[in-house]
């Protein structure tokens, strides 16, 4: 099971690559096989050079489309070519940034179903739902337009990010992330297509608040970002999750 995955975003060269892998490699001690790395679509191979032992490199965003005419993309098949099984789907920034619709994401979650592929399908509310006492609701119809809608059986983690604590260094409190992430498990149990592997939470995780989380039972696992660029810090962080 995957318990930690280091999302760098719009982050990296060869360098850092190198660098990152020392220090990582160096400092964490735990079982490979539960860690994932998401490095730009360009450094895949590499990392998959640089890796150890059974470590999983995912992307941070798929194309679900067969078409060939849609410059940019990158597609499923190619992530597949480069020794890659698994991608980030429905991230806030893509969300945002790049306007994926609820349409574009359940494509995306359609596309991974019919391969042996894994999705770390990430929801979350924006600050004025979390205010306005609305996350529960924000969060049911992301999972009823976008997972619960699919016409076939998937494998994937979701991960819980609050849009509002994404590098914001602002946290829900422990409480806060075991409620909603009881309240995903809750909603998913009702549908027999869906198999959770795990419910991840992301939004500011740290080193200072890693072991802190870990401890909860209903935290499968984190989704780090800014926090993951630098590999010894990562390699505390994933260790936190260790359950070997």
């Amino acid at each position: 099971m995957i318990n930690a995955v280091a999302n760098w975003k719009l982050n990296g060269s060869a360098s850092f690559c190198h660098d990152w892998f020392d220090e990582f490699n160096a400092s964490f001690h735990g079982d490979p096989s539960a860690v994932a790395i998401a490095p730009p679509a360009i450094y895949i191979p590499l990392c998959n050079e640089l890796k150890k032992n059974n470590l999983n490199i995912c992307a941070q965003n798929l194309d679900y489309s067969t078409e060939a005419a849609r410059t940019g993309e990158i597609s499923l098949e190619m992530l597949k070519d480069m020794d890659c099984s698994m991608s980030i789907i429905g991230h806030s920034e893509r969300r945002n940034i790049f306007g994926e619709t609820s349409e574009i994401i359940r494509n995306k979650l359609e596309k991974v179903a019919s391969h042996t592929f894994t999705s770390i399908y990430c929801i979350g509310e924006s600050l004025a739902e979390y205010d306005s006492g609305k996350s529960l609701e924000a969060i049911k119809n992301q999972l009823d337009n976008e997972l619960l809608a699919l016409n076939r059986n998937i494998k994937l983690y979701i991960a819980y990010e609050p849009i509002w604590a994404i590098g914001s260094g602002k946290l829900p409190s422990t409480q806060e992330i075991e409620s909603m992430h009881g309240f995903i498990n809750d909603t998913i149990s009702l549908y027999e297509n869906i198999n959770v592997l795990g419910i991840l939470y992301g939004g500011s995780v740290s080193v200072g608040n890693s072991q802190e989380l870990s401890e909860s039972e209903l935290i499968d696992g984190v989704l780090v970002g800014g926090a993951s660029l630098n590999g010894k810090s990562f390699a505390k962080i994933a260790s936190s999750f260790d359950k070997v």
